[in-house]
């Protein structure tokens, strides 16, 4: 019994470890993944704290106030709320209030490290002979191509559910519970849109619906067509609590995609975006040559990856579907890649709905690498079982001659003698030491001088020194003078949150992103209007938020930066750092009432009026349509914050006569409001925050956050596990093998 679940336990927790001592500069922290890029740190990051010390008080944040006057995380995707993955680390200990960067780049790793053993349990369900051959390929998924060079957390994740979808999709095409393990690949899928971003569930949902369909046509039409309208509503239904408040968001949102100005978050992405982030034909070499550059090493696989990949399609090609099936995800992966070389890739942005969301196409190569993953482990499984000796030999043959010639082409390029092309000549000749020492293994395996299994160990030794030298330390070690452009900021943040939380006058930030690069009200739990993001509301973007008026408007009565912005600002505090408190004297408070509303076509006007200096927006406010109707006695209201949390605000409103009860808060679809306990309409005051109308007398004005969009995702989800559970467990024919 206990040879029996050593023999089972074993591989997984040598993928795991492989894992681990491929990451060990994360792990042993002499690297870091915080200056890579600013996204992990100025965003990744702050998220992770908020939602940490939300969940330290029972709270998931479905609603942040913290950064630009209140925003939809769920609808934003990238906080991944949902994801499971992500709550161990929330509860572990915290450190002056923050998840440790530590922690962090441990996370960072397991992910990783769950991404290949999803990938060695797919290698086994395809029914290998060699554990030791799933080994090497969940390796190789883990650390290669999108999972192994992609630094946020969001798309390593996504990665994890990837592998087990085609688990059951294969199941389901090999005959077994046709419709039942079809149920359960939507309902995997379903999943990955919990991950934080859309970039492999789109792939996955794309290419698996594809699949479908062409085995639809080719084959059973009424079975195929059952698996793919199966398929397709399980992950409809599962991913629903993200997908739906996306979509609402996506309504109302502004997103950037690297052009000239962001565009509405529901809009098609103009196909000039898709052009921006794409790989070019000259640049394929990289899938073979260790390269520079975050989109060109997604693209690299390796000599050992693209060997063993040749050499099971040699062996199973012209007698399995399954090498054709992976051989032309290959092939497909790699040619959405080219995007504007493309002329598919065109026609696919103009008919395939939510094609053009993924704008970056350089990852449609997670389609090739996910499909190599397949065909390495195929075969290393027909090495190790000696399927193909006289094949074996000429691809040793071949090695041989193109490690000497990249050797050679290497030491030529490096003789020239300039720094840039001694770094070309470096990584070709990686290629030829891996491609040298791989056919010195083929070689001895063939003479009986080295077992096979021994030979495809040292090969996935030789597969982890090649990816070495692309994704795993990640650019610099710590304390390379280009570290600290992101990481130190973040670490030398505190003294200044320390300082706001002693003024008692406090209600919103705002700072200067070259001096803190980073998404400060995240981080500290204290109200930002201004931070990093790939979007956000359109009211505060076309209300031009940067403008001193609407900083006004929003109460932003403190400001965070070396030098002060405007001249009326005085200075209170200094950090160590050199960063400056400054606070802002006209700031409008939390809540206020106003006897006067007009209104405005549009938000040219809207920005008119508000940039107006004669314009008061103490006594006046505007809306779109038909204003309600208010009272005008002047300004004797008395206007009172009783409470304000996450998800409710309530407010004591004594009136002269009627009025708007104005709160500087975003006004989003889910808030609601009640006057003394009966219903009201949350107007969008000033074109962008709330206000209610409340008659005169004393009052008690209530807002709740009850976002419907999550609770209709949330039964949708219900349905599509209920009915998964269903589909799988009924009883169900054994249908034709489609992948023999």
């Amino acid at each position: 019994m206990r040879t029996a679940y050593g023999s089972k336990l074993l591989p997984p927790l040598f993928v795991i470890a492989l894992i681990a001592i491929f990451y060990w500069p994360l792990l042993s922290g002499i690297y870091s993944i915080f200056d890579v890029g600013p996204d992990i740190t100025v965003m990744a990051v702050p998220d992770l704290n908020l939602r940490a010390n939300a969940l330290r008080s029972g709270i998931v944040p479905v609603w942040d106030p913290y950064e630009m006057g209140g925003q939809s995380p769920l609808g934003e995707m990238t906080p991944a709320l949902l994801d499971p993955f992500s709550y161990p680390l929330l509860l572990m200990p915290l450190k002056n209030g923050h998840v440790r960067l530590g922690y962090i780049q441990i996370y960072y790793v397991l992910l990783h490290c769950l991404a290949g053993l999803a990938a060695y349990l797919l290698i086994m369900d395809l029914n290998v002979r060699s554990h030791l051959a799933a080994v090497v390929a969940g390796v190789f998924y883990a650390i290669g191509s999108v999972p192994g060079n992609a630094i946020w957390f969001q798309v390593v994740t996504e990665a994890i559910y990837a592998p087990l979808v085609l688990i059951f999709l294969f199941r389901s095409l090999r005959g077994m519970r046709p419709i039942g393990n079809a149920a359960v690949a939507g309902l995997v899928l379903g999943f990955s849109w919990f991950s934080g971003t859309h970039h492999i569930p789109v792939i996955m949902s794309l290419s698996c619906a594809t699949l479908f369909l062409v085995i639809a046509l080719l084959g059973d039409l009424r079975l195929g067509l059952s698996r793919l309208a199966v398929f397709s509503g399980t992950m409809l239904l599962v991913s629903a609590p993200q997908v739906i408040p996306a979509l609402q968001w996506g309504q109302m949102s502004m997103r950037w995609v690297l052009l000239d100005q962001p565009i509405p978050g529901a809009a098609k992405v103009p196909f000039l975006a898709h052009l921006i982030e794409n790989i070019h034909p000259s640049s394929l070499l990289s899938i073979l040559v260790p390269t520079q550059g975050s989109w060109q090493q997604m693209l690299f696989a390796g000599v050992v990856a693209i060997v063993f990949a040749v050499l099971a399609l040699v062996t199973t090609l012209g007698r399995a579907r399954l090498a054709r099936l992976c051989l032309a995800f290959v092939i497909a992966g790699t040619l959405m890649t080219l995007s504007q070389y493309n002329m598919l890739y065109g026609v696919a942005y103009i008919l395939v709905p939510m094609f053009d969301k993924l704008r970056e196409a350089v990852f449609w190569i997670f389609l090739s690498h996910l499909a190599l993953t397949c065909l390495i482990g195929l075969g290393l499984d027909a090495f190790i079982a000696r399927d193909q000796i006289l094949l074996e030999r000429r691809i040793a043959k071949v090695l041989a001659i193109a490690g000497g010639a990249l050797l050679t082409f290497s030491y030529l390029v490096e003789s020239l003698g300039k720094q840039g092309f001694q770094d070309a000549g470096d990584r070709f000749a990686i290629s030829g030491i891996a491609a040298l020492l791989l056919a010195c293994l083929f070689y001895l395996v063939n003479r009986s001088l080295l077992k096979p299994a021994l030979a495809a160990a040292l090969a996935l030794g030789l597969l982890m020194i090649e990816h070495g030298n692309v994704a795993g330390r990640l650019n610099y070690p710590r304390g390379h003078g280009y570290n600290s452009q992101f990481e130190k900021p973040l670490l030398a943040s505190d003294s200044l949150a320390q300082f706001l939380r002693t003024r008692t006058d406090l209600e919103r930030i705002d700072v200067d992103q070259k001096d803190l690069p980073m998404n400060f009200g995240d981080f500290h739990m204290i109200e930002e209007m201004s931070s990093h993001g790939g979007s956000m509301l359109a009211s505060v973007f076309e209300t031009k938020f940067w403008a001193p008026r609407a900083r006004q408007l929003y109460g932003v009565n403190y400001y965070l930066a070396r030098k002060p912005s405007q001249s009326n600002q005085v200075e209170l505090f200094t950090a160590p750092t050199g960063i400056k408190v400054f606070r802002n004297p006209d700031a409008r408070p939390r809540v206020w009432s106003v006897h006067k509303i007009v209104s405005v076509p549009d938000y040219a006007r809207a920005n008119d009026l508000l940039s107006s200096p004669s314009f008061e927006m103490a006594t006046t406010s505007f809306v779109t349509g038909e204003p309600p109707q208010v009272g005008d006695c002047g300004s004797g209201d008395q206007i009172e914050l009783l409470h304000r949390s996450w998800f409710s605000v309530a407010i004591r409103a004594r009136m002269q006569c009627a009025g708007m009860v104005v709160l500087n808060d975003n006004w989003y679809p889910g808030w609601r409001a009640s006057v003394d306990g009966k219903s009201a309409p949350i107007y969008s005051a000033y074109m962008t925050i709330r206000g209610i109308v409340v008659g005169p007398g004393d009052h008690v004005v209530e807002m709740q956050y009850r976002p419907r969009a999550l609770f209709l995702g949330c039964l949708l989800f219900a349905i599509g596990l209920g009915a998964t559970i269903w589909l799988y467990r009924r009883t169900e024919g054994q249908g034709p093998d489609l992948l023999a």
